[in-house]
């Protein structure tokens, strides 16, 4: 659009004996006056204000409901205020605007009337148009004071500088800070990478915050985002920062007015409602705006109800893109309300209210400058947001902002350094971020990983020393509960010594062959399915005795018998020790299931489970020692958080006996870089661990 001049229809509203009065004070049709009375019943009002103000969840179609309820209420206002000789002036200034080629700015003074400051005057329509005046960049609508003190236009260099303040203190409604600073970067983006907007964020939504960044730097817009109410007592607008423990700290519109007011580049203020910003018919920034005018800000923009995420980019970048042009502040809002409306949004343009006290608009001068003035301006703005960031531990963002600048100047000493800092910082971070998860999840060895290796990068980063000795602590406890559970219990000794002690009655049966120890080997072991063969032998009294001489000699017993005895004895020792060790494979699981498992343990990250299936033997030849000796859990950690997937094709068993297993496996990587690696030794021998009653890695070949 080309430079745009405009004419001002100065609009004066008081109070009357009965209603109010609307006076014409400056026109280019010159001067008019009517009485009038609202349109609308207070439950009326606020029934509207509710309905226009409640949070939305993103754009309409142009006719909708809310759209036909803006236009009604609209409509109405307007036909109130706008009677006839009111009309009349408006019709004719509005002609005499557009013979001159210029526009009409309706420059609405409310001072008088604090009562009518709440109503959403921005959606003053025009029936006989079918026309909104804010929708237009020929006839703005600002919320006008005048006062004494001179605005003069702030000649600027690119770019324009904006400090963002978000505050979101404990105890009240909840605020996205890091999304809500997004969501300005977002919108910001291009106008940044053009030099155009430099955009800086508080550390601390504090008023002392605030101060010292003022005192450090020259800034040109300040961005609020957050909560705002009245203050009755006090008659007076107040937002809600934070303190040093980040309560809620009330500011008034005057305290921050009187901060504020020295800082003589500082021409515009933007305070953004965050959820919940309207739930009545009070505006939460009304007081607080006309507060900041009044202390010397030539202009702010207050939202009056919440905004949605894409009109609040679409306005942003919109507006700040406008201003930076050159725009009068009205004609550059005027082009963002449009850019909403462009979208089918068909109530969020009249979000914003523009308050101002300059006669023109005018508050800067944005000087034309050679592209190589730019690119360094831009080349400090950029250094400017990445210190910033690297202050607020944003090291994603700072890194962001430094390759930018290293794109445009590669030999930027500075920025190379900080760039290495940043990237080392970030680091640190992410590691010590991963290691915190797995502490808090009790996952001791992966977190004691981690912290060594912040520590071995950052020193005492974090105090990570007092998570290292706690881990530390954590795994000898576990590792002295798993002893002990490992340790045989009072029943299995028993157990053992019953067994052992029928293998002594065994060996002996099959010495003297005793009749009565073989009847009890009998029914201790039976062997129904290959039962003992008869032998013939005399009969034998039962007098005979049968005497064991130390040397193993046998006397007074029959040769047949004892050689019958000791063969039937012989087999059922055989069938005894074949059916305990069935009973012991039967107890085993499947060798390639247990392969399976194991890294199928290793997607899911559960690295403790996979370690303690490993075999010293096989952490031996792999590797997985320390100098001291000690086997290297956070290598092995390490190796496997290098891996993205494991996937695991056929998995055979080719050799099972007794306590070990071979199986063969079909293995592939997928690393975390974008590479694929098959694995070349497919091969895993096994061996089974009886206490434990699992599979342990012993050994894997091609």
């Amino acid at each position: 659009m080309a430079e745009i001049e405009y004419l001002d229809f100065d609009l004066l509203i008081e109070h009357a004996e009965e209603g109010y009065t609307a006076r014409v004070l400056n026109s280019p049709a010159g001067q008019a006056s009517v009485r009038f009375n609202l349109p609308f019943s207070e439950l009326e009002l606020e029934n509207f204000l509710l309905r226009v103000g409640r949070t939305r969840r993103g754009v309409r179609r142009v006719g909708s409901p809310e759209m036909q309820a803006v236009k009604s209420f609209g409509g109405r206002l307007f036909q109130a205020v706008f009677d006839d000789e009111v009309r009349g002036c408006l019709r004719s200034s509005l002609d005499e605007a557009s013979r001159q080629g210029a526009g009409l700015r309706v420059r609405l003074r409310l001072t008088e009337v604090p009562d009518l400051a709440d109503l959403p005057w921005e959606y003053l329509y025009n029936p006989a148009l079918n026309r909104f005046f804010v929708l237009s960049a020929e006839t703005p609508l600002v919320r006008y004071l005048d006062l004494p003190e001179r605005v003069r236009p702030l000649v600027v260099k690119p770019p324009l500088r904006v400090l963002v303040m978000i505050s979101c203190p404990s105890g009240h409604p909840a605020l996205d800070v890091e999304r809500e600073w997004a969501k300005l970067r977002v919108a910001l983006g291009n106008l940044r990478q053009r030099g155009l907007v430099g955009l800086e964020r508080l550390e601390k939504a504090t008023l002392a915050a605030l101060q010292r960044r003022l005192r450090r730097g020259e800034y040109h817009v300040f961005h609020f985002i957050g909560h705002g109410g009245f203050d009755r007592r006090g008659q007076d607008g107040v937002l809600l920062l934070e303190d040093e423990q980040r309560q809620g700290r009330p500011v008034s519109g005057q305290e921050l007015g009187m901060l504020l007011h020295d800082e003589r580049t500082l021409r515009l203020t933007i305070l953004n409602a965050c959820e919940g910003g309207r739930t009545s018919r009070s505006d939460p920034f009304a007081g607080t705006a006309q507060s900041l005018v009044q202390q010397g800000i030539p202009a702010v923009i207050a939202m009056q109800f919440e905004i949605t995420d894409e009109a609040a980019i679409t306005l942003a970048h919109e507006f700040y893109g406008a201003l930076a042009d050159g725009y009068p502040v009205d004609a550059a809002l005027a082009e963002a309300r449009k850019a909403v409306f462009a979208q089918d949004n068909d109530v969020e343009w009249g979000t914003p209210v523009l308050y101002m006290r300059s006669s023109d608009g005018c508050i800067f001068d944005i000087e034309r400058v050679s592209e190589e003035e730019r690119r360094r301006a831009q080349v400090e703005a950029l250094y400017r947001e990445a210190q910033t960031a690297m202050a607020e531990g944003d090291w994603t963002e700072a890194i962001g902002r430094l390759q930018a600048l290293l794109a445009l100047d590669p030999t930027h000493a500075e920025a190379k350094t900080r760039l290495s800092q940043a990237r080392r910082q970030q680091e640190l971070a992410a590691l010590y971020a991963r290691g915190r998860k797995h502490y808090e999840a009790g996952r001791w060895h992966q977190a004691l990983s981690y912290f060594r290796r912040v520590r071995a990068m950052g020193g005492d980063y974090r105090s990570v020393g007092i998570l290292i000795t706690t881990a530390q602590q954590a795994i000898a406890r576990v590792e002295e509960k798993q002893a002990t559970q490992s340790a045989p219990s009072k029943p299995s000794r028993w157990l053992w010594l019953g067994i052992s002690a029928a293998l002594v009655l065994l060996v002996l049966a099959g010495i003297v062959g005793c009749p009565v120890i073989g009847k009890f080997m009998t029914a201790l072991f039976p062997t129904p399915t290959q039962p003992a063969p008869v032998v013939d032998s005399p009969e034998v009294d039962v007098t005979d005795v049968v005497q064991v001489t130390v040397t193993g000699q046998v006397e007074g017993t029959a040769p047949a018998l004892l050689e019958a005895d000791a063969t039937s004895t012989t087999q059922r020792t055989a069938t005894a020790v074949a059916q305990f060790e069935a009973t012991r494979v039967a107890r085993q699981t499947d060798p390639a299931q247990a392969v399976i498992d194991y890294y199928s343990a290793i997607n899911s990250r559960r690295y403790e489970t996979t370690w303690a299936l490993l075999s010293n033997h096989f952490k031996d030849i792999f590797n997985c020692c320390r100098i001291d000796g000690s086997y290297d859990f956070d290598g092995y950690v390490q190796w496997w958080d290098s891996v993205a997937q494991v996937y695991v094709g056929q998995v055979r068993i080719v050799e099972q006996t007794g306590s070990t297993a071979v199986v063969i496996a079909d293995l592939r990587y997928y690393l975390k870089d974008g590479r694929l690696i098959s694995d070349t030794k497919p091969r895993i021998e096994l061996i089974w661990d009886d206490a434990r009653r699992t599979w342990l890695f012993y050994d894997k070949g091609p």
